[in-house]
């Protein structure tokens, strides 16, 4: 009698997860396609990242990357992953290394990836954003939202109005 064998996929690198706004986001290539194709449907393709709109969507998608052996890691204090840039250079490579940005008046903030693309930023010439950072500008980065989440939130309320008036009614 032989014992039933399980494929266990070896651990691959660890995805950081990011909570910005309403939605959960995060970057990263898939070397399968199939693993990209499973996630198709929450990549957002003017951002280049997947953007989950529900913990749900989430969490199932979380499970999907655990089976194919992913490890992640949820972040909600942005802070820790934030580099600037000033306007006028040169922000290509950090920004496809970034999972969302933001432009100010004198320079662009990225929210970086992961650490090993916090690092090429600074070999890039970027600068950390310090706990000094203008709290408009850290809450402008807390709000790096597509139209896509803002008419979740306004479906969201006109689901909710309409229920307040069936209980008035």
């Amino acid at each position: 009698m032989s014992i039933g064998k399980f494929e266990v996929k070896p651990k691959q690198k660890c995805i950081l997860v990011f909570k910005v706004g309403v939605l959960w986001i995060f970057k990263y290539f898939f070397d399968d396609k199939e693993m990209f194709k499973a996630l198709l449907d929450y990549y957002n393709e003017d951002n280049y990242r997947v953007e989950f709109k529900t913990v749900g969507e989430r969490n199932n998608a979380l499970k999907l990357l655990e089976r194919n052996g992913f490890d992640y890691e949820f972040v909600e204090t942005l802070q820790n992953y934030l580099v600037k840039l000033p306007k006028s250079a040169r922000y290509a490579q950090i920004l496809k290394n970034s999972v969302a940005h933001k432009e100010t008046a004198n320079e662009r903030i990225f929210l970086m990836k992961d650490q090993a693309a916090i690092e090429e930023a600074l070999s890039l010439g970027a600068q950390i954003v310090e706990d000094g950072i203008a709290k408009g500008d850290l809450e402008a980065v807390n709000c790096l939202i597509d139209h896509a989440s803002i008419e979740l939130i306004l479906q969201s309320l006109r689901c909710l109005s309409r229920i307040i008036e069936e209980i008035v009614i």
